[in-house]
């Protein structure tokens, strides 16, 4: 995974992802929080793997 030569937007594998969403605190039950909805989602990648590609930033200079 981190000597890959591409790059794929959709790709799970190898990445860590932040999910922010609105939900409600439960006092009982399985869950303690229950999802409403998500609000917004980020995802990275490795800066490895993103160096060769324009998206990193900072570029490497040399």
């Amino acid at each position: 995974m981190l000597t890959q030569s591409f790059w794929n937007a959709g790709e799970n594998i190898g990445r860590v992802k932040v999910l922010v969403s609105e939900g409600i605190a439960r006092a009982r039950g399985n869950s303690p929080f229950e999802r409403l909805r998500n609000i917004v989602s980020f995802s990275f990648q490795h800066a490895p793997i993103s160096e060769s590609r324009p998206l990193s930033l900072p570029a490497k200079v040399g």
